[in-house]
């Protein structure tokens, strides 16, 4: 029995619907994204949001450990500033200017 075969649901442009789709979705949550979701994130300057993450209270430890060491495994909980955080101490310190 004829038909598309392809499992899609449907006949036609198959490939060309699911990239409009994507950049539908994309272009939705970018819409959504504009805005501070929390109130923590509304009522504080980034400075504070900066300075309340657990990763801060260590920031001159682990830039020392940095400095003095050629390679450094970190560990830490979700949501502490692995990510976010160590890379923009990293810059302030310099780090980045000449390429890292």
């Amino acid at each position: 029995g004829g038909g598309g075969g392809d499992g899609d649901g449907g006949g036609g442009e198959g490939g060309s619907r699911r990239g409009a789709r994507t950049d539908s979705q994309y272009a939705d949550h970018m819409k959504l994204k504009q805005e501070a979701v929390s109130d923590f994130a509304r009522s504080k300057t980034l400075k504070q949001q900066r300075e309340f993450l657990p990763v801060y209270q260590v920031r001159d430890q682990l830039l020392d450990i940095v400095r003095d060491n050629p390679v450094v495994v970190l560990v830490g909980e979700t949501g502490s500033g692995k990510t976010t955080q160590i890379t923009q101490y990293l810059h302030e310190e310099g780090y980045t200017r000449y390429g890292f």
